[in-house]
């Protein structure tokens, strides 16, 4: 793909969420600085409005994402189509800093929402336009002797590319929802962080149910810092995975994942940080007539 043209103000991207070693107090306070100063905020109280807006024009010398080997339903090869696609994206962030008291203890505590819509137009191909939308919800709590509690909401409304000429895009709702508990000033040597995430999946043809799926992750993960710049840490997983649907032809079905890790962190400077996994995985298919996966697994 070949960028033509880029005009953007303030642009900024949905990540995926993942919540397995998120560090609550850096999250924070990185969520701290960029509220702080931005050019294009609103303040309406204690409330921060933060609208945003970009467009971006673009080149693309295979539209479809095809690999050109396969077949279509005319009998003719797959041919790679070039096109130019225009994207605009808007978005709006709101953030509520609360301030603790009696009511509720400890004194940094916020709430927020982000919302962000990607509207995405081809000039030679409408087939393939998509209209994208991304939201998500933060409730973060800092309590007395470090004890932390950061709940998020990811939902997101997309489509997905087609991989053919003759191929529909694919629409799929995606909701992600997690909750983090850390208890660092507890234990004197190390901390301790629990999670929960709760992963559903939804596509909207009935062809592609069997795809669709939820999924539950329980972490504990104990870190011990070795100095302010290095954490080493073991971590456990637990993950029970269901799929809507689940024939012997497909490869996913229904199952249970047990993961062991021993893993690094560290951060060199204060933009360039690092981190290595290692361990065994387990993972037992309801499908007796499927192979269970038994392999180690390292993650850089």
């Amino acid at each position: 793909m070949i960028t033509g043209l880029l005009i953007s103000n303030s642009a900024y991207s949905q990540d995926t969420p993942d919540t397995h070693g998120i560090n609550a107090k850096r999250y924070q306070e990185a969520m701290g600085k960029s509220d702080r100063g931005q050019p294009g905020q609103i303040h309406w109280g204690p409330l921060i409005i933060n609208p945003k807006l970009s467009e971006k024009v673009e080149t693309d010398d295979n539209a479809f994402q095809v690999s050109a080997k396969g077949i279509a339903l005319d009998g003719q090869r797959e041919r790679k189509r070039s096109d130019i696609t225009n994207t605009v994206s808007p978005g709006l962030r709101l953030t509520l800093p609360i301030r603790g008291g009696w009511w509720l203890p400890g004194k940094d505590h916020s709430l927020s929402a982000d919302w962000k819509a990607d509207y995405k137009n081809n000039r030679d191909n409408a087939q393939q336009n998509q209209h994208n939308h991304f939201v998500k919800a933060d409730a973060m709590f800092s309590f007395p002797h470090g004890f932390d509690v950061h709940f998020q909401d990811s939902y997101s409304d997309t489509f997905g590319a087609s991989g053919g000429e003759t191929d529909n895009l694919h629409g799929v709702i995606s909701n992600t929802f997690s909750t983090m508990i850390s208890l660092p000033d507890y234990f004197r040597t190390f901390d301790v962080d629990f999670t929960y995430e709760n992963f559903d999946q939804q596509y909207d043809e009935k062809g592609l149910a069997r795809a669709n799926r939820n999924a539950h992750n329980f972490t504990l993960r104990v870190p011990h810092n070795l100095s302010p710049k290095v954490t080493i840490f073991p971590e456990y997983s637990y993950t029970i995975t269901e799929f809507q649907t689940s024939r012997v032809s497909d490869p996913q079905s229904d199952s249970h994942t047990n993961q062991i890790m021993a893993g690094i962190e560290w951060s060199a400077t204060a933009r360039t940080t690092g981190s290595f996994k290692i361990g065994h995985t387990y993972m037992d298919f309801d499908d007796i007539d499927k192979h269970n996966v038994n392999t180690v697994t390292a993650i850089l």
